[in-house]
């Protein structure tokens, strides 16, 4: 663990701005000036089309690094709302918690997937050094929830632990682009309704990585929204 507060937030890689009791609900931003006493973070008002935060209001920020993840709560000391960003100053930290370095936030997601998986056919009838032989299998299944590390589904037949599959996010929202990830499968449990498999991506890049993330954030939001119109209607 990094003891020097200043090196924490100047290897940051991604950054997450939240209310302490909505942590579920962070906007990602940037670092923009390390300061003694403050930091300066910006929030592109591109990404979000409202920025809830006021001067004065405690807030919570993570910070991952390549190794760890780091978090503290500081008081927004300034704020200025920009043509295309909004730049909050935020107490330095004298301290920093650490969190697991897997700081993936998950969305429960219901949305139709495709994943392709190689299957290693063993043919005993061949000799060795001859050619080994592959097949490919793609099906349909349901997303179960999703976060910048990994998907879980639905499918009607179980995976193997460790098996590698290729799964097409494209198709489960349009913000996501032309995005088909390798990954492996880390656990697949039965149920009443088929088999729910979770796999991990392998070697995401980071791009794609906070592409993710922005995504997950952004379905958390619009799912709050939903939430608070139909408490309204009551």
């Amino acid at each position: 663990m990094d003891k020097d507060p200043k090196n924490v937030v100047k290897k940051a890689v991604s950054v997450l701005l939240s209310y302490p009791d909505k942590r579920e609900e962070g906007f990602s931003a940037q670092v923009k000036l390390i300061m003694n006493s403050e930091i300066d973070f910006s929030i592109s008002k591109e990404r979000y089309d409202f920025i809830p935060f006021r001067t004065g209001d405690q807030i919570n920020v993570v910070l991952k690094n390549v190794d760890c993840c780091y978090s503290y709560t500081g008081k927004c000391n300034y704020l200025k709302n920009k043509a295309r960003e909004v730049v909050l100053s935020i107490s330095f930290p004298g301290r920093f918690a650490r969190e697991q370095n897997r700081m993936y936030i998950r969305a429960k997601l219901m949305a139709d997937m495709t994943v392709f998986s190689l299957n290693h056919n063993v043919d005993t009838t061949q000799t060795q050094g001859h050619p080994q032989h592959f097949s490919v299998e793609s099906e349909q299944v349901k997303t179960v929830d999703i976060s910048a590390g990994g998907v879980s589904f639905l499918a009607a037949r179980p995976f193997e632990k460790d098996q590698n599959v290729i799964v097409f996010l494209e198709g489960i929202d349009r913000r996501l682009g032309n995005l088909r990830q390798l990954s492996s499968v880390v656990r697949c449990q039965k149920t009443k309704d088929g088999y729910i498999t979770a796999v991990q991506f392998i070697d995401l890049p980071f791009a794609a990585q906070e592409e993710l993330n922005h995504f997950v954030f952004d379905v958390i939001r619009e799912e709050a929204k939903k939430r608070a119109a139909e408490k309204d209607k009551e």
